[in-house]
């Protein structure tokens, strides 16, 4: 570890839920952390993690409010959005059209909020592992988030970063109430910090501000705490959930748990519209049911099953699931596989314009060395050198031309740089 039948017709009316995650309620559970203290005033992210009030944030986003006459205020996404036409009414003038909110005006905007927001106590907190635990009364309109756990993540897998990033605020006065959300990928488990304990190297980007807020999966379960990066961000870190699990146990704080690993395709039972589904399958069922509990409506049933066995049927193919799978033979990734998706996957060593991220000391490997997308027009894979320094190669030797899209098949492999980093393309049925 590195230191740093009536019935089942009924269900086909549900909708093909994606199981992806629920933005608008997950926004729910996501806070900004407001600071006032002597040394002036701070801004973080935290999120709820029950009905009670409770957030979790970092140590270092509420150590200014921990001093004497410190206050710890709570933004809340709903309280955002009726504090808007506030800000607006008395900030939007303020920012000519072309130009970035500066630093003053930022201050001014807090300042402004403050009074208005609920105050936070600090309920715990630990300097050394940065972790912290607030308790707020009086927040409306939340709905905490689940936590999951580090074993069910694994490498290269899809999250998201959600917070409050400074440099996010400058693009207009109500920029200052919007939430962010940037997603990655889980670069490396293979870190720890300062104490030892594990946390995440991830590609999603953070920057200041977004210290204290949550990543989480497609699910909208999280996984960990977002907390910092190297000096010009070309790393960035969070802090594995499992890390704070143990404190809100012994102080008995209560928390939802993720019941099992996130597995994109499941259909969520809080998206209303799959409770709409739901509803509507359960009524078609009781209509079912008392259709066939008549005498008219079993004939009914009779008639169209006797027209049906005279009819011609026709071989209905079961459904098939195709998934497109990078996989690591060799180097960092070896045995590791990545689902795409839609959205193209770059490789490299620079996290923060790549998805599969190569450590800092492969030299063959370039910032952003290649890309692999599928086509949808007809579902097949291309692969894509960016212009890298040692080029992009197939497992016979012949190299790709930069900035050329080549169409790869099942079984195909490829390195990038160096032989010793080869992957492989698998398109698998289920």
């Amino acid at each position: 570890m590195k230191t740093v039948t009536a019935l089942v017709i009924s269900l086909s009316v549900l909708p093909a839920a994606a199981g992806a995650l629920e933005m608008p309620t997950t926004r729910k559970g996501v806070v900004r952390v407001l600071v006032l203290g002597k040394g002036g005033l701070g801004s973080g992210t935290g999120f709820v993690i029950n009905d009670s009030g409770h957030v979790v944030t970092n140590q270092h986003v509420i150590a200014n409010g921990q001093e004497a006459d410190g206050v710890i205020k709570i933004l809340t996404n709903d309280l955002a959005e009726k504090l808007k036409p506030e800000v607006e009414e008395k900030f939007g003038r303020s920012v000519p059209a072309g130009q970035l909110v500066s630093d003053d005006l930022q201050i001014e905007i807090i300042r402004f909020l403050l009074p208005k927001l609920p105050q936070a106590t600090v309920q715990w907190s630990d300097e050394k592992r940065d972790l912290a635990l607030l308790r707020t009364q009086g927040l409306t309109g939340i709905a905490p988030l689940p936590l999951g756990r580090a074993n069910l993540v694994e490498e290269s897998q899809r999250v998201f970063a959600l917070g409050y990033p400074g440099v996010g605020d400058r693009a207009g006065v109500a920029s200052f109430l919007a939430l962010k959300v940037n997603d990655g990928v889980i670069t490396s488990k293979e870190f720890a910090n300062a104490m030892g304990e594990p946390i995440y190297q991830i590609s999603a980007q953070i920057n200041h501000g977004n210290s204290g807020g949550p990543l989480v999966t497609d699910c909208g379960e999280v996984v960990g705490i977002n907390s910092f990066g190297t000096a010009k961000m070309e790393a960035r870190y969070a802090i594995q959930i499992d890390n704070i699990l143990p404190e809100l146990d012994r102080m008995s704080v209560s928390y939802a748990k993720a019941p099992a690993a996130c597995r994109v395709g499941a259909v969520s039972t809080r998206d209303p519209v799959v409770l709409a589904g739901i509803a509507g399958a359960l009524i078609l069922g009781a209509a079912a049911l008392l259709l066939v509990s008549t005498q008219r409506g079993r004939a009914a049933v009779r008639d169209i099953s006797t027209r049906s066995r005279g009819a011609r049927r026709a071989d209905v193919a079961p459904r098939v699931r195709t998934r497109v799978v990078l996989r690591g033979i060799s180097g960092p990734y070896a045995g590791k596989d990545l689902e795409l998706d839609e959205r193209p996957v770059a490789i490299g060593r620079d996290p923060s314009v790549s998805h599969v991220v190569f450590p800092r000391t492969a030299d063959g490997v370039s910032k952003r060395h290649c890309i692999l997308r599928i086509d949808r027009a007809t579902g097949g894979v291309v692969i894509e050198d960016c212009g890298s320094v040692n080029g992009t190669y197939l497992e016979s030797g012949v190299q790709l031309q930069p900035r050329q899209e080549h169409r790869l098949r099942s079984g195909d492999r490829f390195y990038v740089g160096e032989r010793q980093y080869l992957f492989e393309l698998r398109v698998e049925e289920s």
